[in-house]
């Protein structure tokens, strides 16, 4: 199983009882996805735009940083994990502060 598993919980009003899923986390934008219990990430839940029903898709996993990610990163293509961008973020503001920018 990767290592960003979670599990989600949603409490509706209208419905008998809470809804419960699995889920991964994608690893370059941190978006949460509904998988198929017992698929190991490879099969995820997606909404149809037509149906507004949730359907099966095939998952997505980014070979680069071996992780699975959501299927907009997955065909926006390239590998930016999410811990890298915060890095970066992080070293423009040290330098924008060193420079007396910020």
């Amino acid at each position: 199983m990767p290592k960003s598993t979670g599990y989600g919980i949603v409490f509706d009003p209208d419905a008998k009882g809470p809804f419960e899923f699995d889920t991964i986390t994608c690893n370059h934008c941190q978006q949460i996805v509904r998988i198929k219990p017992g698929s190991a990430a490879t099969v995820y839940y997606v909404r149809d735009a037509a149906s507004g029903m949730l359907v099966e898709d095939a998952g997505a996993f980014c070979r680069v940083c071996m992780a699975p990610i959501c299927l907009n990163c997955h065909d926006s293509g390239g590998c930016t994990p999410w811990e890298k961008k915060m890095e970066e973020m992080e070293a423009r503001g040290r330098f924008l502060k060193s420079v007396g920018l910020s």
